[in-house]
């Protein structure tokens, strides 16, 4: 069945899922911003894991930033039957997984919006076609791929937005507070997956990059992740 072209000019109201991780979200942003360029008037919302929203705290590109509890049932169940009540015209799933699936499904939007070759895809009515076919490329970014679902849609996505997070005045006295006032460069160099995961020996080279134009790193980590930060001080050539 062919997808039914939606009406933009009657679209009020678009929920974009996407769940998972912090990576993940900072990059729908390119896709949301285009959706609000796109839809200036329109009530433009987003739904996230709750231990990731507060990286959108002052991200006024969305009017209202939704959250779930991860492996809490109860809270999914509440989280679906709200969205059943807000009245979406559009609902995109960006993530593609089953729970997100199912929150798409939930908004009863009449125009629910996912790739063609999503799990359960009988619960969406736009079904769209690979980003690659819709970019002209072979491979695509993450970005692209989630802008490509938007422009299959109608949304124009062809300047490709950069991914932006705003800094609010809050944080930037909680860390000015804490640090010396000085410019330094934060390198993440762990990954959530392995197969994610970027060689420690190419961060050691950045870092010394960094150095030898008068800029210092701080490398952040979780506890567990101990081992990768020492492996990457013994290979930094820098002081």
């Amino acid at each position: 069945m062919a997808n039914k072209p939606i009406d933009w000019k009657n679209v009020e109201r678009v929920l974009v899922v996407r769940l998972r991780s912090i990576g993940d979200a900072v990059l729908c942003t390119p896709s949301l911003i285009a959706l609000r360029k796109f839809l200036p008037e329109a009530q433009v919302d987003v739904l996230l894991e709750d231990w990731v929203a507060p990286l959108f705290d002052g991200f006024d590109v969305v009017d209202d930033v939704l959250t779930t509890k991860r492996g809490d049932a109860k809270n999914r169940a509440k989280v679906m039957f709200e969205l059943s009540k807000r009245g979406y015209d559009v609902a995109y799933n960006l993530h593609g997984g089953t729970t997100a699936t199912f929150f798409t499904a939930s908004t009863l939007a009449k125009h629910r919006v996912g790739f063609a070759d999503y799990r359960y895809k009988f619960l969406y009515n736009f079904l769209a076609p690979p980003s690659s076919e819709f970019w002209k490329q072979a491979k695509t970014h993450s970005a692209e791929q989630q802008l490509a679902l938007l422009g299959w849609s109608g949304v124009s996505v062809f300047d490709k937005p950069r991914t932006l997070l705003k800094v609010t005045e809050t944080a930037r006295q909680s860390i000015e507070n804490k640090l010396d006032f000085e410019d330094f460069a934060l390198v993440h160099p762990v990954a959530a997956f392995d197969t994610k995961q970027w060689a420690t020996e190419k961060f050691a080279r950045i870092i010394e990059f960094l150095h030898d134009n008068n800029l210092k790193t701080v490398a952040v980590a979780t506890s567990k992740e101990r081992e990768t930060l020492s492996r990457l001080k013994e290979l930094c050539r820098v002081p």
